[in-house]
């Protein structure tokens, strides 16, 4: 408990890409009140190694470049494409693009509504516009209403609704967990949703989902188009 600090945290201590932890305490009370204390912190310690970890699996062979250039020379943005992704669907005039994989399915959208300046995000909104992703830009996709949660939080110097939930289909049995980043691009006058969905019936769901998150953080804008393309869809969000 050297300098008052009871944590002991280093990396590769026995394993290369492990994080090892230590307690220093002075009985099983004082432990749980340090682990109460420092919860968040550690959390955090473990999380960023997790992250470091997926994005390494992610991208340890090739990645889409001429793909990824393609977007950026079409819309102003970029994601570090995973070289087996493949473009699904291109709907310019609703600026929606959607990649996406083979078995288990991994689908990752890119929507954006423009002229965004009087436009206020709120929990309310962002899902209804995410209803409208999924019925009128997937298609035959719907976002249950149960086991739905929001998020704040921040990338890439932007402050973001993170929302999480489950999908399904309307025609096929099909389903799985998704996560949809929303956040104002202020240069471009945007606001972003970036989907990412899951399909792996009868297998693991976890990792893959946090893969995506791995891609999607990957998203980053660039100056401001020089003309928008279309009318917002209303004049909120809320």
């Amino acid at each position: 408990m050297q300098g008052g600090n009871p944590i002991y945290i280093t990396s590769d201590l026995l394993a290369r890409g492990q994080i090892f932890m230590g307690l220093s305490a002075l009985d099983a009370i004082h432990a749980q009140e340090e682990l109460s204390r420092l919860r968040t912190w550690i959390f955090d310690q473990f999380e960023q190694q997790l992250r470091i970890r997926q994005y390494r699996a992610v991208y340890r062979r090739r990645v889409q470049k001429k793909l990824a250039q393609q977007l950026e020379e079409k819309y102003n943005w970029r994601l570090r494409i995973q070289h087996d992704y493949i473009l699904i669907k291109e709907l310019p005039q609703k600026n929606f693009v959607w990649l996406g994989r083979g078995y288990p399915y991994r689908w990752l959208a890119v929507h954006w509504v423009e002229q965004a300046d009087t436009m206020s995000i709120k929990p309310e909104g962002t899902w209804g516009h995410m209803e409208y992703i999924a019925n009128s830009l997937f298609a035959d996709i719907y976002i249950d209403s149960l086991f739905r949660s929001t998020q704040l939080g921040d990338e890439n110097g932007h402050t973001i609704f993170i929302l999480r939930g489950v999908w399904g289909h309307r025609t096929q049995t099909a389903g799985g967990p998704f996560f949809t980043y929303v956040f104002r691009d202020i240069e471009q006058n945007r606001i972003y949703f970036i989907t990412g969905i899951i399909f792996n019936p009868g297998g693991p769901k976890a990792l893959l989902i946090r893969q995506q998150e791995v891609i999607g953080r990957t998203f980053h804008t660039f100056e401001k188009p020089a003309t928008a393309k279309v009318q917002p869809r209303s004049d909120s969000l809320t």
